[in-house]
């Protein structure tokens, strides 16, 4: 969840606890914008990074055609250029 549901303003990280030792750190806590990607995103993301940019090899796992991919990216570098530009 990125926006808050009640004014759809950005919701911002101010505490993270780790669940093993219950230590917890707060504060204005810098979050990347890859953060703010949807699951989908994030996914493709992983994608890239996994198969090492071989798009080919990405559509192919993803069971889409390679046009369908690069939709996809050519929509998630819009999204991460806004995204970077909100978080400066």
């Amino acid at each position: 969840m990125t926006q808050c549901p009640i004014c759809n303003k950005t919701l911002f990280v101010e505490a993270l606890k780790c669940n093993h030792c219950s230590i917890e750190y707060r504060g204005k806590i810098h979050a990347s914008p890859l953060c703010s990607l949807k699951e989908n995103e994030q996914y493709l993301v992983e994608m890239l990074i996994v198969h090492g940019g071989n798009l080919k090899e990405i559509a192919k796992t993803m069971k889409i055609s390679y046009p369908t991919l690069k939709k996809r990216l050519s929509k998630l570098s819009e999204t991460f250029s806004i995204l970077q530009q909100n978080n400066h």
